[in-house]
């Protein structure tokens, strides 16, 4: 298994990712699974945070593996999917909770969050065995 050797570096900054995401799951399912208003509360506030360790390292991990005249570009891109996914996620969610329930619904959102931390694993080892492209 390639290992990361620079200080600050691209699979670091994914790992951190997976881990906001790993750790975000089974605290989504807990919204679910909680049985008082401070519950529900509670686990959001921790997929909140969670959310934030993956948010905090979107632009700067994609910036390390751009090159620069490409990053407005990548940048632009990048959020267009974002909004896009965010746009046609809760159709899904209403579509698929009038069908089954709820519950459900939310334990797919909770299991996105497993594929999206197991797939940012993936990458980080491909970026381990990468070189950076930025230059910079």
């Amino acid at each position: 298994m390639p290992v990361c050797q620079s200080k600050i570096s691209i699979c670091a900054s994914i790992r951190v990712q997976a881990v906001g995401l790993l750790i975000a799951a089974p605290l989504v399912l807990a919204t679910n699974l909680a049985a008082t208003i401070p519950g529900v509360v509670m686990a959001l506030v921790g997929v909140g945070l969670c959310k934030g360790v993956y948010d905090a390292n979107i632009f700067a991990t994609l910036y390390d593996v751009v090159r620069p005249p490409l990053r407005g570009t990548a940048a632009g891109l990048m959020n267009t999917l974002g909004w896009t996914g965010g746009a046609i996620a809760p159709v899904f969610i209403g579509k698929m909770s009038a069908r089954y329930g709820i519950g459900p619904a939310i334990g797919s959102t909770a299991a996105m969050y497993v594929l999206a931390g197991l797939l940012a694993i993936v990458a980080s080892r491909l970026a381990a065995g990468s070189t950076k492209m930025s230059g910079a």
